[in-house]
C-alpha cells in the first residue's frame, strides 16, 4: 500500500511542476492507436489489434525539456452469439512524465517519453465481473510534422509495462501502441 501512495503523491507532484513551472508554451496531442496488448489470453478473446483514443497535454519546463499527462482509453467486446455469451473490456491508463524534443529541421521534431501510469481495468464476461488497478511505466517516442504555425501532425510508438494481480493469477496490462494524431500550441508566454 505504502508503494502505491508513494507514487500516487509522485504523480501529483509532476502535475504541480507542469503548472507551476512552464514558461514557453502548452499544447495538447490528440491521437486515434493501435494498441496491442501483453496478454496472449487477452488477445485470444478480443484480438491482436484495438482501437485505443488517447489525450495529452504538455507543459515546456526549459528549451525542448517539458512535462506532459495523458489519458489513454482500451475498450473491447466479444461476443458469442451461438450461446448468448458477451464479454466486455475496459481499460484505462493514466501517465504523467517527462520528454524532450530534438530539432530535425523548421518543420520536423522528434520527441522521447518516459512517465508511470496509473492502469485500471474492468472486465465482464456474462454475469461476471472483475476490476481492479495498479502502477506501471511508459516509453514513447515519435515524431511530429509542422502544418501550421501552433499544428502538428505526429505519429508515435509507445511501450506500456505493468502487471496486476486477480486473485492467485498475475494478468499483464499494457502493451505496444502506434499512434498518428494532431498536436495543437493552445496557449504561448510571451519571451522576456
Amino acid at each position: 500500500m505504502k508503494k502505491k501512495q508513494t507514487i500516487g503523491l509522485f504523480l501529483l507532484f509532476l502535475v504541480f511542476l507542469q503548472f507551476q513551472y512552464a514558461e514557453r508554451f502548452v499544447w495538447t496531442t490528440v491521437t486515434a492507436n493501435l494498441f496491442s496488448h501483453h496478454d496472449k489470453n487477452y488477445k485470444d478473446i478480443y484480438g491482436d489489434f484495438l482501437f485505443a483514443p488517447e489525450i495529452k497535454f504538455s507543459l515546456n519546463l526549459f528549451s525542448g525539456f517539458y512535462a506532459w499527462s495523458s489519458v489513454l482509453y482500451v475498450p473491447a467486446k466479444w461476443e458469442l452469439k451461438a450461446y448468448n455469451i458477451t464479454a466486455k473490456s475496459r481499460q484505462l491508463f493514466y501517465s504523467v512524465g517527462l520528454g524532450d524534443q530534438v530539432r530535425f529541421s523548421e518543420r520536423i521534431r522528434g520527441h522521447f517519453e518516459i512517465g508511470v501510469m496509473l492502469m485500471q481495468y474492468r472486465e465482464e464476461v456474462a454475469s461476471e465481473v472483475q476490476t481492479g488497478s495498479d502502477f506501471g511505466m511508459r516509453f514513447n517516442a515519435g515524431l511530429n510534422y509542422r502544418i501550421l504555425d501552433r499544428l502538428f501532425a505526429c505519429m508515435t510508438i509507445s511501450y506500456l509495462k505493468g502487471a496486476s494481480t486477480i486473485g492467485d493469477k498475475e494478468i499483464q496490462l499494457g502493451g505496444l501502441k502506434s499512434s498518428i494524431g494532431f498536436e495543437l500550441v493552445i496557449a504561448k508566454k510571451k519571451q522576456e
